[in-house]
C-alpha cells in the first residue's frame, strides 16, 4: 500500500516523465484500487502520460483505456472532445515516437516483414505508425464505435494504417464490417489486398457460423 500511495501521488508530478513512470508503474502492480486515479489521469496535458494510465487501464480489464487510443486513431475522443494537435505533435522526433513504441508494449506493431516503411515514416515525423498501433489495439475494444473508426480507417490516406485497421477488423470477427474488407481488396497497395483477403475470408466465414 504505501508503494501503490506513492505512485498515485506522482501521478500529480511537475514532470511528465514522472507522471508516466507512475502510471505505468500503477498497472504493472496490478493496482485495481488506482483504477479511478488513472480514468482522471487519460486527461493529461501530456498524451505519452495519457497513453501510459490508458495502457495500464487496460492491463486491469478496464475498457476506459481504450478512447485515448480510439482518439489517437480518429483525432478525438469518443466523448466527441478532440484531441489536440499539440498534444500529438509532443511526438516531434524519431527518437520520441520509436520511444512511445517500445515504452507503450507496442509489440503489437505489425511490421516485421517491412519495418523500413515504418521507420522512413518516423524520419518524416509521420505519425501513421502511432495511429496504425493504436487501430491495432483497438481490435479488442467491444465498444461499436471502434469498429466503425476501423471501418472508416480503411480508407485512410496512408497504407499502414489501412493495414493495421484491416487486421484489427479481421481480429474483431465482425461479419458487419465484411464489406470494408471486400472493398480494400481493390487497394492499390499489395500488402493491403492480401490482409484485406485474409481478413474478407475470416468474416465471410464468421457470418455463416
Amino acid at each position: 500500500p504505501p508503494v501503490v500511495k506513492l505512485a498515485e501521488g506522482a501521478l500529480q508530478d511537475q514532470n511528465s516523465e514522472v507522471r508516466e513512470a507512475a502510471a505505468t508503474a500503477l498497472g504493472e502492480m496490478q493496482s485495481a484500487s488506482s483504477i479511478p486515479k488513472l480514468k482522471r489521469t487519460l486527461s493529461d496535458r501530456d498524451i505519452a502520460v495519457a497513453l501510459a494510465a490508458a495502457r495500464s487501464l487496460l492491463l486491469l480489464k478496464e475498457n476506459a483505456g481504450y478512447d485515448v487510443y480510439y482518439a489517437v486513431l480518429t483525432g478525438r475522443r469518443k466523448s466527441g472532445q478532440s484531441l489536440l494537435s499539440q498534444q500529438l505533435n509532443q511526438f516531434d522526433t524519431p527518437k520520441k515516437m520509436a520511444e512511445f513504441a517500445f515504452d507503450q508494449g507496442i509489440g503489437f506493431l505489425p511490421y516485421a516483414g517491412y519495418g523500413m516503411e515504418v521507420v522512413q515514416a518516423l524520419k518524416k515525423k509521420d505519425n501513421s505508425p502511432m495511429r496504425a498501433a493504436a487501430a491495432r489495439v483497438l481490435e479488442r475494444d467491444p465498444d461499436p464505435r471502434s469498429g466503425q473508426a476501423l471501418a472508416k480507417a480503411c480508407s485512410d490516406k496512408n497504407w499502414i494504417v489501412r493495414e493495421a485497421a484491416l487486421r484489427a477488423i479481421a481480429m474483431r470477427g465482425n461479419p458487419a464490417l465484411l464489406p470494408n474488407a471486400e472493398a480494400a481488396m481493390q487497394d492499390n497497395n499489395d500488402t493491403v489486398r492480401y490482409v484485406a483477403a485474409a481478413a474478407a475470408l475470416r468474416l465471410a466465414s464468421v457470418r455463416s457460423e
